[in-house]
């Protein structure tokens, strides 16, 4: 039986849960976001012109940013040009969201109208050259290109004319990278992390989706790669790639394999640099926290300089499974040969023959290994034993 207390509580709890809800459904958020899902761009002005006399609630609300945030996802509205410039001129939209604007216009348009899409990204562009020249816009050009649906949804064939510019060695450095990076990172979804995000989708097609993903954006930064090296300043070109190179790595390890091992198999000295050069330059920047997995910035494992990590091992099944003993060792720089690498590897265990290496990381090293034993005896997982 419920007391008189308790039914006091109760209807008060109801009457906060009310106002709450009513408080949500009456903010500018709320209301925006309906306007969006009804595709009302006649509610915007109204919208807008609130927020514009808001006071914001807290240091960070800005209502007028809010407002034009949920606007962008109506980009393909003819009638959505003309009200950014009449909020611009009344002041309400800052010409630092010059970038987010023409970016939304460009995902609006690219299919409806592809020549308007061009004039949208083309606008980014500009600015993220005219900000590369400045010191105090430096930000701008991370805001115009990365990620940038121009940059990172179009076809490797699509990116011809900003490759071009990217190899330009008449554009500011800093814009060059910047389209670089554009291109060539993007954040993967693993498959654990589309069975979290997708526990009802089938386990067989998130990994299928997986898959796909790490296969487009390997052959993507290769593609891109292959066009710019020998015309492109290595520092720069390896500094720019740099995290979607560590990035794809990631993802590989993931799905237990490495883009690395795949990258230095058969590879010249050239392309062999390249991938220190990537660890390199991550090395020499702030942790990022997705990254770190890898044991790039973990003293322990990695060190600050280059390393060349190589294994000796041998697969043997044991208990109903496949077992891969390893060695596993690391240099300050590659050793000479084929024999001073073998001999090498007598020194760690005389009684594991076989040599993997050299590779810029021990995670590279790990899953390259276990992934090449597995396809060469054709098992699912070999489980791997550090001597």
């Amino acid at each position: 039986m419920v007391t008189h207390q308790g039914k006091t509580l109760l209807f008060g709890l109801l009457l906060v849960n009310l106002a709450c809800v009513t408080g949500y459904e009456d903010g500018l958020g709320y209301r925006a976001r309906q306007a969006v899902l009804r595709r009302d761009v006649k509610a915007f002005p109204a919208l807008m012109e609130e927020a514009a006399d808001s006071v914001p609630a807290f240091p960070q609300d800005n209502p007028e940013r809010t407002v034009l945030t949920h606007f962008l996802d109506l980009a393909d509205d003819p009638r959505f040009l003309p009200l950014i410039e009449e909020w611009q001129a009344k002041g309400w939209v800052s010409e630092l969201q010059t970038c987010s604007i023409h970016r939304a216009r460009y995902r609006g348009l690219v299919k409806k109208n592809p020549e308007e899409a061009t004039e949208a990204a083309e606008l980014c562009l500009e600015r993220a050259r005219q900000a590369a020249l400045d010191a105090e816009r430096s930000w701008e050009v991370e805001a115009c290109l990365d990620e940038a649906p121009f940059l990172i949804g179009s076809s490797t064939v699509a990116l011809a004319p900003y490759m071009e510019r990217a190899a330009d060695p008449t554009e500011p450095r800093a814009f060059r990278a910047g389209l670089l990076r554009g291109m060539t990172t993007q954040f993967l979804q693993d498959d654990d992390w589309r069975k979290m995000s997708q526990p009802l989708v089938p386990d067989a097609v998130n990994y299928a989706q997986a898959e796909l993903q790490l296969i487009h954006a390997a052959q993507r930064l290769t593609a891109v790669l292959a066009a710019l090296r020998g015309s492109t300043d290595v520092t720069l070109l390896a500094g720019a790639t740099a995290q979607g190179a560590l990035e794809l790595e990631r993802a590989s390890l993931a799905m237990d394999r490495s883009f690395f091992g795949a990258w230095l198999e058969g590879a010249d000295a050239d392309q062999e640099d390249l991938a220190w050069a990537w660890v390199r330059a991550m090395k020499a920047k702030k942790e990022v926290r997705r990254l770190a997995p890898l044991g790039i910035w973990n003293r322990k494992r990695e060190p600050g300089g280059d390393a060349y990590w190589y294994a000796c091992a041998q697969a043997t099944p044991e208990r109903g499974h496949l077992w891969l003993s390893a060695a596993i060792f690391r240099t300050p720089s590659p050793l000479a040969d084929r024999a001073a690498q073998q001999a090498e590897c007598q020194k760690k265990a005389a009684d594991l023959p076989r040599l993997f290496g050299p590779l810029p990381l021990e995670a590279s090293l790990r899953a390259t290994m276990t992934a090449s034993v597995a396809a060469e005896l054709g098992v699912e997982h070999v489980i791997l034993k550090r001597l």
